[in-house]
């Protein structure tokens, strides 16, 4: 950084403004902040490379080109896709009038506008691209060319991303045949494949090939990462999903305790679900509360509310108004709040539910939660709230 901006200096002494070269270095500068992680910075000194090619340089240059890419690149840092796409868009116009038809980087230009397309949601369009890079590569690469896989993969999300998992199926199983020839049985391209396989048949509705698919990759990754990794972690609560959607409950408990011991918060409220209903295991509402707090000192919402349910109870725990009410308030007054702790709210205040405290009853506090929790989806409350306004009359 400091090398490219002395040369600057230099140059701006002693070349004109417009010069290529002093728009060489604010690109070069701009490309350190990029990788800098500073990409307004960044943007600021690739503008001001455009602005001299743009006065200097023919407007089709290749080198116009590369700063537009550099440009939409960083935009793409920040999450302006549609500044991203702008660019790309004036980019790939530069490239279509200087290159081949076919060319390599012409089907590259497509690939990326066509991620870009997914990133907006816009999945017609990113198709839309993606099938112009692929009948660039069918032609000009041999038909195992790992890019190919690669653009198989991305036609298969977009498919996907639209609900058509028969053509996504299609496309990626294209894309595993070529990449189980090119590459180690493990690599990272592989497991995601078939992952994303195993997520898709779940979809459809086929928990058997969910599973398979979900197996090859826990034979891989078993092997390969710590237990504790969270790729690992996620595997075991997904298999645990799988078991409970086949009704297999004992297989799903020992799979969402995998999950949980090794700290997926999901898989401690799955589990302490498991255990307060004793499905595939032993009731054990001790356990179960011990899980839900342990998730909900990690700041899962479910799990607070969940253990505001256990204490208004006393299931596991000595039985505390208070404490539920606390709990209950955690989520029901956050930005998020849940229907499930707006109406446990509503019915304590309401005297719905039994506290045996008549200093809990208040009609407006039971009004306001029973309201949100109204708002929140939560059906059949229409006739307890307008009881409750009788009363508030």
């Amino acid at each position: 950084m400091k090398y490219s901006q002395k040369a600057l200096k230099v140059m701006e002494k002693s070349l004109p403004s417009n010069h290529p070269d002093i728009a060489s270095a604010y690109n070069n500068i701009g490309c350190a902040y990029g990788n800098l992680g500073e990409y307004n910075k960044g943007l600021e000194y690739h503008q001001k490379a455009l602005k001299i090619q743009e006065e200097s340089l023919p407007s089709n240059h290749p080198n116009i080109a590369n700063t537009y890419h550099n440009i939409r690149y960083a935009y793409g840092k920040l999450g302006e896709y549609e500044k991203e796409l702008e660019y790309f868009k004036k980019a790939l116009k530069i490239q279509e009038e200087s290159l081949s038809s076919n060319h390599p980087d012409i089907a590259s230009a497509y690939n990326d506008i066509g991620i870009v397309y997914g990133k907006l949601g816009e999945y017609e369009k990113e198709l839309e691209y993606l099938k112009k890079a692929l009948k660039i590569e069918e032609e000009t690469l041999p038909s195992n060319h790992l890019d190919i896989a690669i653009t198989y993969n991305n036609i298969g999300c977009a498919y996907g991303n639209l609900g058509e998992y028969e053509k996504f199926l299609e496309y990626n199983q294209k894309a595993l045949k070529i990449m189980e020839e090119n590459l180690s049985f493990n690599h990272p391209y592989i497991v995601g494949i078939y992952n994303d396989i195993g997520y898709v048949y779940g979809k459809l509705g086929e928990y058997e090939q969910q599973l398979e698919y979900y197996q090859r990759v826990l034979r891989i990754q078993e092997e390969s990462l710590p237990l504790i990794h969270s790729d690992l972690m996620e595997l075991y609560y997904n298999i645990s999903l799988t078991y409970a959607d086949i009704n297999d409950l004992e297989q799903s408990f020992i799979w969402c305790k995998k999950a949980t011991v090794c700290g997926h918060i999901q898989g401690m409220v799955k589990l302490s679900k498991h255990l307060i209903e004793g499905k595939g295991c032993k009731q054990n509402y001790e356990e179960a509360f011990e899980w839900l707090n342990k998730a909900y000192t990690l700041g899962n919402a479910i799990a607070t509310n969940n253990l505001g349910w256990m204490y208004l109870h006393g299931y596991g725990c000595k039985k505390d108004i208070w404490k539920a009410i606390e709990l209950f308030k955690v989520v029901a007054d956050s930005e998020t709040p849940s229907k499930a702790s707006c109406k446990h709210l509503g019915e304590i205040y309401s005297g719905l539910e039994d506290t045996g405290d008549i200093a809990l009853y208040d009609v407006k506090q039971a009004l306001y939660y029973y309201q949100k929790a109204k708002d929140l989806g939560c059906e059949d409350l229409e006739d307890t709230i307008n009881k409750l306004l009788l009363k508030d009359k």
